[in-house]
């Protein structure tokens, strides 16, 4: 099936399909793992830490970026989500404190770090 984007937005697409595949991560970044998060709405780091939260809709999971792996998964909808905040409670790692996320429900993540 082919896509035809809305005219106002050709060429933003003609733009996009004309950028270079990259297999590799820029410098200084490096790839630690790959996962698929289904329908994942929202994500963000716990504070001061390489500890990635994604969420769906039934679940919360923790990556720890430095390494690439998955170290937490909780499918209870027995948590929180502060919409107004956008902050969830942490699992894992994370547990005893609350994340503030980006994704579906607004908010944004950091361009850069303290340690570059």
């Amino acid at each position: 099936m082919d896509f035809t984007p809305p005219s106002h937005l050709e060429k933003r697409f003609k733009m996009i399909e004309a950028l270079p595949a990259r297999l590799s991560s820029p410098p200084p970044w490096r790839k630690a793992g790959s996962y698929a998060v289904e329908s994942m709405t929202d994500m963000g780091f716990g504070e001061s830490s390489d500890f990635l939260m994604c969420m769906s809709g039934t679940v919360r999971s923790v990556f720890d970026c430095s390494t690439g792996e998955k170290i937490a998964r909780d499918r209870s909808v027995d948590y929180k989500f502060d919409v107004e905040n956008l902050q969830v409670d942490g699992i894992g790692p994370l547990s005893g404190s609350r994340v503030r996320m980006a994704g579906i429900h607004g908010g944004g993540l950091a361009a850069y770090t303290q340690d570059g």
